[in-house]
């Protein structure tokens, strides 16, 4: 059985891998997040990583070379959309 998601949330976007590590980013409950974290798929741990600069949900993600690039999403919970796109950092993690 694999540990629960950090911080628990519907709406986030969970496509991107990194050195061996799924990224999650986003989401949404009662209101929109801007948390990002790491699935360590071997270690079987999660880290956070620098959060995103505009909460959102329902957003897509991409990673190449070392940035994570988000795009689109809600600001707010409900049918509402950010016409930002935004980048995280995952030097941390390696290459990806």
């Amino acid at each position: 059985m694999l540990p629960d998601l950090p911080t628990r949330r519907g709406g986030l976007a969970a496509a991107a891998t990194c050195s061996g590590q799924v990224v999650a980013v986003g989401g949404e409950a009662d209101a929109t997040f801007e948390e990002a974290e790491a699935f360590d798929v071997k270690a079987g741990t999660w880290s956070s990583l620098p959060p995103m600069l505009t909460p959102r949900h329902g957003l897509g993600v991409v990673a190449m070379g070392t940035t994570l690039y988000t795009f689109a999403g809600g600001p707010k919970p409900g049918l509402h959309v950010a016409d930002s796109t935004e980048s995280i950092d995952l030097a941390p993690l390696g290459p990806c």
